[in-house]
């Protein structure tokens, strides 16, 4: 469909721009509005994205009053400067004055409006509109045609070295990858299990932190364009023990900026923190498959027993699956966490990262690869903190992957 406004009021110079039309492949007359005047056509534009605008230069401002020779100048500006108009893809302007032909090209320039000067007499303005509209034919074709498809099956991003290591654990076959004019450092590899093949690439930020995930999660997916996007690591579980154990893998099914709100004043002036929570859920159909996942009993304790470096927590190892706010630092405030429950009290847990990540996924450009994010705990969110756990809190969330990836992709 290539969607088309013309803008003329003279009853025989739209009767030909419409014969030329008519004579294109690939035009659907239905996909053709038009109006007499700019009112009318900032009512259009307000609603529907055009491919092409053919815009008379002079136009009236309402059917009602007389012609202004600049009035399609004035409906540019208008257009282009406020939000609420849809912007068409390609204008082409229409005038039999040379002066305006001038003054408008002075004004938007090539790259905004293509000037053809009308003739009565001479054809050379239909050859040039008839080649004008084939040319945005077949460039809005071709960006169909090139459109780019998934390359790689699955991309892993983390936030810090301990769960950068726990991923590259999973293979012995990483290489290097280089990105021209993108230092980051990426690896790729090829997990191969039970008859599946999976081309991998992984890369660590140089920081912890949602601006830094968001950052190297978009460039991940502009360079390598992955199907899967997966994020491993460590989070904070603000359950209790007796819920929760050390290691125990968070599904992070619902994300959201924990530092996103407004601060305001109590009756006794001091501050307040309201938060917004504008969650970023995880793909339906991910989530059920992990579900199953969660019931693997036999799965999850031959994950934890084949851990080696050192002693595992005294308690099984679980899959958990719900809320996980995203946070600017480490928190060791009740109050502050109490805060958060109030907003959400399906939270399970808080990190650093992962919202970053889902919000790039949920933003990029097509073909936009699915984000899972899987953090297993290393602390409860208090002064406790037992650094000891993170790397078997990285080693079972990029075990869980790793298991997720070979039965269920």
């Amino acid at each position: 469909m290539f969607k088309i406004l013309i803008i003329e009021d003279e009853a025989d110079k739209l009767r030909n721009i419409s014969i030329i039309l008519d004579s294109i492949p690939g035009i659907n007359s239905d996909d053709i509005d038009h109006e007499l005047d700019s009112f009318s056509a900032k009512k259009r534009l307000k609603n529907t994205y055009y491919d092409l605008l053919i815009l008379d230069i002079a136009i009236p401002n309402r059917k009602s009053e007389i012609v202004d020779l600049e009035g399609g100048i004035k409906l540019l500006h208008e257009i282009l400067v406020r939000d609420k108009y849809k912007i068409p893809a390609h204008i082409i302007g229409l005038t039999a004055r040379e002066d305006i032909i001038t003054k408008a090209a002075a004004e938007f320039g090539s790259q905004v409006l293509s000037v053809i000067q009308y003739s009565l007499t001479d054809i050379e303005w239909q050859a040039q509109l008839l080649n004008g509209v084939e040319q945005r034919i077949s460039s809005k074709l071709s960006s169909y045609l090139t459109e780019q498809t998934y390359d790689y099956d699955i991309a892993i991003i983390n936030a810090v070295e301990v769960e950068f290591q726990a991923v590259k654990a999973l293979s012995l076959n990483w290489k290097k990858v280089a990105v021209s004019s993108d230092p980051s450092p990426y690896y790729e590899t090829e997990f191969n299990e039970n008859g599946k093949k999976f081309r991998v690439v992984a890369a660590c930020a140089p920081q912890m932190g949602m601006n830094a995930s968001a950052v190297l999660s978009m460039k991940l997916i502009q360079n390598f364009r992955p199907k899967y996007l997966f994020m491993t690591g460590i989070a904070a579980s603000i359950k209790d023990t007796d819920s929760h154990g050390y290691g125990d893998v968070i599904v992070i099914d619902e994300s959201w900026d924990g530092g996103a709100g407004k601060i305001t004043q109590s009756n006794d002036g001091s501050n307040i923190f309201l938060p917004t929570a504008n969650n970023l859920r995880l793909n339906r159909d991910i989530s059920e498959k992990l579900r199953f996942l969660k019931d693997n009993s036999e799965l999850l304790r031959k994950i934890k027993d084949n851990w080696k470096p050192g002693a595992a927590p005294n308690t099984e190892l679980a899959i958990h699956i719900g809320s996980v706010a995203s946070v600017a630092g480490v928190i060791e405030n009740q109050a502050v966490i109490n805060d958060l429950k109030i907003k959400d009290r399906k939270l399970l847990g808080l990190e650093m990262e992962a919202y970053g990540m889902y919000y790039s996924a949920n933003n990029c450009s097509n073909p936009k690869p699915i984000a899972i994010a899987l953090k297993s705990i290393s602390d409860f969110a208090n002064t406790d903190k037992k650094d000891s756990f993170q790397p078997y809190a990285s080693y079972t969330s990029a075990r869980v992957m790793y298991e997720f990836i070979i039965s269920e992709l």
